[in-house]
């Protein structure tokens, strides 16, 4: 485990600054840092108030990475190389989603009412998208951990396919970070039983 403190001049007392909670979340993410082999770091701004958290966890050669602060929601994103073109995005239906669902334009759709009636689905190549999504354990990790949105697009820097999945909270508990981090390594494991990830 490796903690990285930026920009970090002096002792700070989080209390007198607001951070009452700092204490007890630093703990937990410096836990699942060492759970999970990962490095943990804090970036602050140069008035040394607290930044954004951030952590990288090894899994199966790919490193995910987590970020979160008091301003920004919890976002894990990943690199990998795909052997076929795939992207797509999951995420909370919207009141556009449900007027256009309203007025009969198409949606894609899986086996899961609740899921359908939870997330709008779009994809390059939908036959692809409802099979990676045809796993019972993926779908209900998905329902119960309230993800906002997931994305899968292809990044012309780096030549290889970004994920991105978006929490709509801040995480207080150990067991919901860490139910999040498994999801992933089930999203990777997915996508090596497709035959996906190169």
């Amino acid at each position: 485990m490796y903690i990285n403190f930026k920009s970090c001049k002096k002792k700070i007392d989080m209390g007198k600054l607001g951070y009452h909670n700092v204490s007890q979340k630093r703990t937990v993410w410096r836990e699942i840092s060492e759970q999970y082999s990962g490095k943990f770091s804090i970036f602050q701004t140069k008035s040394n108030v607290l930044e954004r958290f951030n952590l990288v966890i090894p899994y199966n050669e790919i490193n995910i990475e987590i970020t979160e602060s008091d301003t920004r929601p919890l976002k894990l994103s990943f690199e990998a190389e795909l052997h076929k073109k795939f992207e797509f995005s999951i995420s909370q239906e919207d009141f556009t989603d449900k007027i256009t669902k309203f007025f009969g334009k198409k949606e894609l759709q899986i086996k899961d009412k609740e899921f359908n009636d939870l997330f709008f689905l779009k994809s390059n190549n939908d036959f692809l998208l409802i099979e990676f999504l045809d796993n019972p354990e993926l779908i209900a990790q998905i329902k119960e951990l309230n993800l906002y949105s997931m994305n899968c697009e292809f990044n012309k820097k780096t030549s290889f396919y970004h994920f991105l999945s978006v929490f709509s909270y801040n995480i207080k508990k150990k067991e919901t970070l860490d139910e999040i981090i498994q999801l992933h390594f089930i999203i990777i494991q997915r996508l090596k039983s497709l035959m996906l990830i190169k």
